[in-house]
Parts: structure tokens; C-alpha cells; sequence
């Protein structure tokens, strides 16, 4: 958290990170969260970490382009540093398809083959590496895969997040011209291939079902997944495009030879230690040691208690691997999340067998270890207490803080702050308490500042204040939850407080039958001592005499006064509905040690409440004191009504000008000699 709890407005200077520079932020609404039904996201711009902002009402915000960040108007209750936000990553492997020139195509819903680890909502995007074989659309988390002519092709699916992170799946699409199996003829050194026309590769001794050689419709030459628009030289495949479009094979593999070997070799990963659930890369290397080339299979990801990696072991994902040549070899890789309990574990991969494999007792790679480290847990503790003085009158407000710090290595769930007044300075939770406060999820070593405001007690003395925080799941160390205690005395002044309420006021004394007026008093402390916060209570009476038993209709609180001195407080009060003379004042609740209560009540000011009053003309001139009411036709509306009041200002409704009012179709204006001339009326319904 950064910054105390208060009512004041934030700006750029008030928000800083650890590290003392200015953030710049972007603002979005999230869902309510479990925490905080106020919490809304903050991105900090440059960083790219996330804040949690947690708001009282709506706030407004400016982006990052011109380098500002939002004006907070609500109450600010705690800004913290969230976890930077991590990219979605791949699940399993999204099979081959083949599909047929003129078929429907394929729907495939690719949702589960990504995950998030953050459980952000993913985007999906999908392209296809040539367009003129298959095309590719998405509609949600839908792919769908439509067959344009002969040949293959590769469809990228990109999963997306909120903050523009990705990951990637590869789907190999192969389109034929028709599903006629094994019909095509065998191709022969020299033989002419036109558009459209295809054949197969027969290797002796070999059994490649792919291998087939077609020119497709735009005049391209493809040997498995190779594709030329001149000439194609493919282990031991060769074939030539000519002049006139047509393609002629120039040579066949000899075949007889030895079939691929798959090995997995270098298995590694991108950290040898992580915390349980952590998220680390597997990496391996598939390498073709045989003597012919393999076709499309797959490589499996497993995790072992030793270091012997098998087809028996636990199966982590999957991944796709294309056809090899002899000799080659393609680097394969997945991200994944550690088991939840510490421990040592093996990760390795072993490659399916392809066909006529020369060998497939080495298709699995030795374990590469991975220690799950336990994560110490978190420790809270309270420190600095503090309040904004030492000195407060009986009654009178002062501002209590503590930081509360998290000094375990574990993150920390959030939790409650409560705040305490004890007669010593030990603090528990046995103390009487005061006062409550959200504390956000703390990072090992974070800090956060908390604040509140408090009233002190009536009674002169020296108290103690602080802080115990709520012990969170986890927590190495429940014993160091509070804080010491910080003193304030409360001084009695050396005399006795004296409340006296003087000067009652209306802001009109002739008002219409339920109109609105302000009444206000003042209370001044005639003692020698300070008093305490307390009361004002404003009365409606049928005389002059201001008492606790006439009709109360508002209240306002009042803080602790020091001797000699005065405030003036002032309410909206809505008049009675039934016209006749009243009179309004104020009484305010004694304090403790007051030296007289028989001065509590102020005199009572007279209102005379009217009936509505002739109906508004347009063109009428109205004095001070005189009043019209606004008739809106198909309306009966009993506020709507216009009144000149003794300070010469006029109103309309509730709203009063100096010059002139325009409100919902009525018009009026000020003269030169002080009266109000009404020059429009509202048309009505």
C-alpha cells in the first residue's frame, strides 16, 4: 500500500513505487474481486505491472500517451503491487488433419490446448501459412479450416491475454483432391505431372503413406510437406517444373537402405528450482539418426520419481514433430507448472515410433532433475505506530497509523488490521478496540500504511494506541501481530467546558408550504476548559422558546472546542406542508464536565409558511418576499414553485441566483430596481 488512508484527492506525487520512481498508469474496471468490492486493475505503463486500486465511487482516468496518470477523487483505501502478469502458454498438441478439395472442412476448438496462469480471458487468432492450400477463421475459441486446393500447409493458432501476451499452437493441414486412398498411380523417373495430377513415391522396402509428389492448382510442385514453385530436391526426391507449367520428375530415392532412428536428446529446463506450482519450460531436441527420412509423430512429455524416463511415467503434454530428414533435427519445448509438493522430480520425452523405424529402443531421452523448493511462509508484523499529536483536548480527533510489514518469504493472503486503546503500552487483542482496516495481499518484504481517524476519550489521562493484524493461512509466526503502543494525553485544560448556542438563522423567514430554507446556529464554549465532541440538534416549536421537547428535524455532529472558541453549523430544512407561524433553533447534547447546561438551547427565529401562492405569469414582477407558484400543466409538481428571497436573490425549485434563473423551460431575470421579472414558463407535458 502506498500512502495513509484519507479523504484527500491523489495525484501523480502520491503514488511511487518501491523503488521511489513514478508510475504511469492505465486504468480497467475489473469484476469485483473476494477481497474488495471496490478493487479495480491498474497497469503501470512502462513496468507492465499490475496494481490493485481499492476505491470508494468512481474515479476518472487519463491513459498513458500523454504521460499522466488518474486524479483520484474518491477516498483512496490502499494501492497495491499485484504479481507481473504471466503469458498463457500451450497445452497437448492439436492433431494433424487432412482434409478433401471441396469437402466442409473442420471446427476445432482450440480453448483446451491453452491455458492462463493467471486465469485471464484469452483471445484466439489463427493463419494459415498459405492461404491458397487451406484457409483459417475463428469465431470465439472455434478454428475452422476450409480446403482450398491440393497441398500443405501450416495453421497457426495464437492464444492471446489482456496485456498482449501469447502462445502459439501449430496445426499441420493436408489438402488432397480427392479420398481415393491408394489410387493414385506410382511416379517414375521422367514422368510429366500437370496441374491437378499426383502420384506416389514408392520407396522399396519403405512404407511412407505420405509420400507422394502433386502439383497443386496455382502450379506449385509438393513432395510431403515441401512445396516449390520451380524445382524440389527432397531426399533423393527430384523434380523439375517446365516451360510450360507441367512438372517432370527427375529422380526417385533409392530406398533398400536403413529406415529413420528417432532419438530425444538434451532434455533441459529453463530453471532447476521452482516453487510448488511454479511455471518452468521443458525443452528436448528430436534428432532423425537413421537412414531414411520419418514422417510426422509426436513427442510426449513426461515427469519421473528417477531419472529413467518411460512411456510408464506421468505424461505432462504433448507436442507435434514434423518429418525429418537424416541426419536433421528439430528442438521441441512446452511450459509447464511444477507438482505442489516439494520434492526432486525428472522430466524428460520420449518420441512415438514412425514407420519401418530402424530402432525404437532410444526414443526416450534421460531425466533432467527439477527441485520443488517448499516457499517459507508469510510473517506479518505491526511497526511504527503513530498518531498526527500527542495532545488532544476531551473528545477531540487525531489520526492513528501503523505500517503493517510482511517479513516471511511467502506471499500473504489479505487480511484485517484493528486498531486498539490500551491503559499501557503492551498492545493485544484483549484492548478495547477502535477501529478496523483492510490489509491487501502482501509480497515477502512488502510493506503497507494504514491509517484511521479516531476521537479521543472525554476523560482527561494518558492512553496507548496501536494496531494487532489478523494472522493469515500459512503464517510462520502468529506471536509478533501487534504492534507496541504509541501515548496521547488527553489534557483537561484546567477548567470546566461551557456550550452556549447563539445566533439562529434562516435564509428566509417566508416560505412556501414544504420549500426548502437553511437554518444555522452558532455554539461557542463560554468554560475555561475544552469540551468534548458531541451534538447539535435543530427543533421546530409554535413559540419562541427553543427546548429538547419541541419537534427535532435535523441533526450534525460537532467536534471538541477549546475555551473561547466558536462554529457555525447549518442545515437544509424542508418546511412543514401546513401554513402558519413556527419557530426554528438549535440545542446542543451537554458535554462531560460542563459547567452550566441551562444555555444549551439557543432563542427561537420565526417562519411564516405560506400557501402556494398566486399562480406565475410571464411577465410578472415579483419583490423580495413575495412568491408564485409554477403551474405545469398534466403536472402537480409542489416544489415547483418561484420566490424572491430577503437577500433579493431568486429561486426556482432548489436552485437560487443572483441575476438570473433558467431551469426545464422557466425563465426569469433580476431588474434594475431589485425585483424579478418572469419571462418564460415551462410548457408542460
Amino acid at each position: 500500500m502506498f500512502g495513509p488512508l484519507d479523504r484527500r484527492p491523489v495525484r501523480r506525487a502520491d503514488l511511487v513505487r518501491p523503488d521511489g520512481t513514478q508510475p504511469e498508469f492505465t486504468v480497467s474496471r475489473g469484476d469485483p474481486t473476494e477481497d474488495h468490492k471496490g478493487m479495480r486493475r491498474l497497469t503501470d505503463c512502462r513496468r507492465g505491472t499490475r496494481y490493485a486500486l481499492l476505491l470508494l465511487g468512481l474515479f476518472q482516468v487519463s491513459g498513458c500517451s500523454d504521460g499522466s496518470i488518474p486524479l483520484l477523487t474518491s477516498p483512496l483505501l490502499s494501492l497495491v503491487e499485484e504479481e507481473e502478469n504471466r503469458p498463457p502458454f500451450a497445452v497437448g498438441l492439436i492433431q494433424a488433419q487432412r482434409l478433401i478439395v471441396g469437402g466442409d472442412g473442420v471446427r476445432l476448438d482450440v480453448g483446451p490446448y491453452f491455458r492462463d496462469p493467471d486465469d485471464d480471458a484469452l483471445r484466439y487468432t489463427a493463419a494459415s501459412s498459405d492461404f491458397r492450400v487451406v484457409s483459417a477463421s475463428v469465431l470465439g475459441g472455434i478454428v475452422t479450416l476450409r480446403p482450398v486446393s491440393d497441398g500443405s500447409a501450416i495453421v497457426t493458432v495464437t492464444a492471446t491475454d489482456p496485456d498482449g501476451l501469447s502462445a502459439t499452437q501449430r496445426i499441420l493441414v493436408r489438402v488432397h483432391q480427392s479420398d481415393t486412398g491408394g489410387s493414385r498411380p506410382a511416379c517414375t523417373v521422367g514422368l510429366v505431372v500437370r496441374i491437378g495430377e499426383s502420384c506416389t513415391v514408392d520407396i522399396p522396402g519403405v512404407r511412407v503413406s505420405d509420400n507422394g509428389f502433386q502439383v497443386t492448382a496455382d502450379g506449385r510442385g509438393c513432395y510431403d510437406t515441401i512445396c516449390s514453385s520451380d524445382s524440389l530436391t527432397v531426399d533423393g526426391f527430384r523434380a523439375t517444373r517446365q516451360s510450360n507449367g507441367d512438372w517432370r520428375i527427375d529422380a526417385l530415392p533409392e530406398g533398400g537402405g536403413a529406415g529413420p532412428d528417432l532419438v530425444v536428446e538434451s532434455p533441459a529446463v529453463s530453471s532447476s528450482t521452482v516453487v510448488p506450482e511454479g511455471f518452468f519450460t521443458l525443452s528436448a531436441t528430436v534428432r532423425n539418426q537413421g537412414g531414411g527420412r520419418s514422417v510426422l509423430t509426436t513427442l510426449r512429455y513426461y515427469r519421473s520419481s528417477d531419472a529413467t524416463i518411460s512411456t510408464g511415467d506421468v505424461e505432462e503434454g504433448t507436442d507435434s514433430v514434423f518429418g525429418l530428414s537424416a541426419g536433421t533435427s528439430g528442438s521441441e519445448s512446452i511450459r509447464l507448472a511444477a507438482p505442489n509438493s516439494p520434492g526432486t522430480y525428472y522430466y524428460g520425452a520420449c518420441v512415438e515410433p514412425v514407420s519401418q523405424e530402424s530402432d525404437t529402443g532410444n526414443n526416450c531421452s534421460v531425466g533432467v532433475p527439477l527441485t520443488v523448493e517448499a516457499v517459507p511462509g508469510p510473517d506479518l508484523v505491526v511497526e511504527s505506530p503513530g498518531v498526527s499529536s500527542s495532545t488532544v483536548v476531551p473528545g477531540g480527533s487525531f489520526t492513528l497509523s501503523a505500517t503493517v510489514r510482511n517479513q516471511g518469504g511467502g506471499r500473504s493472503d489479505s487480511t484485517t488490521l484493528r486498531y486498539y486503546r490500551s491503559l499501557d503500552a503492551t498492545i493485544s487483542t484483549g484492548d478495547t478496540e477502535v477501529g478496523t482496516d483492510f490489509v491487501s495481499r502482501l509480497s515477502g518484504g512488502a510493506t503497507g500504511l494504514d491509517s484511521i481517524r479516531l476521537t479521543a476519550p472525554d476523560a482527561p489521562g494518558t492512553y496507548y494506541y496501536g494496531a494487532c493484524v489478523e494472522p493469515v493461512s500459512q503464517e510462520s509466526d502468529t506471536g509478533n501481530n501487534c504492534s507496541a503502543g504509541v501515548s496521547l494525553t488527553v489534557e483537561s485544560g484546567g477548567g470546566e467546558p461551557d456550550l452556549v448556542v447563539e445566533s439562529p438563522e434562516v435564509s428566509r423567514t417566508k416560505v412556501v408550504a414544504d420549500g426548502f430554507f437553511t437554518l444555522s446556529a452558532t455554539v461557542r464554549n463560554g468554560g475555561t476548559g475544552p469540551s468534548g465532541s458531541t451534538t447539535l440538534r435543530y427543533y421546530r416549536s409554535s413559540d419562541s422558546t427553543i427546548s429538547t421537547g419541541d419537534t427535532q428535524v435535523e441533526t450534525t455532529s460537532l467536534e471538541a472546542l477549546t475555551a473561547g472558541r466558536s462554529v457555525k453549523a447549518s442545515v437544509l430544512v424542508r418546511a412543514p406542508s401546513s401554513e402558519g407561524t413556527y419557530y426554528y433553533g438549535a440545542c446542543v447534547d451537554a458535554v462531560s464536565g460542563e459547567s452550566d447546561t441551562s444555555d444549551n438551547c439557543s432563542a427561537g427565529v420565526k417562519v411564516e409558511v405560506g400557501t402556494t401562492g398566486p399562480a406565475c405569469t410571464v411577465g410578472q414582477l415579483l419583490s423580495s418576499g413575495e412568491f408564485c407558484t409554477v403551474v405545469i400543466p398534466g403536472l402537480s409538481l409542489t416544489d415547483n414553485r418561484f420566490r424572491v428571497n430577503e437577500d433579493g436573490e431568486g429561486c426556482y425549485e432548489l436552485f437560487c441566483s443572483g441575476g438570473s434563473l433558467s431551469l426545464n423551460g422557466f425563465v426569469a431575470t433580476k431588474q434594475s430596481d431589485g425585483r424579478w421579472r418572469i419571462d418564460a414558463l415551462p410548457e408542460g407535458e
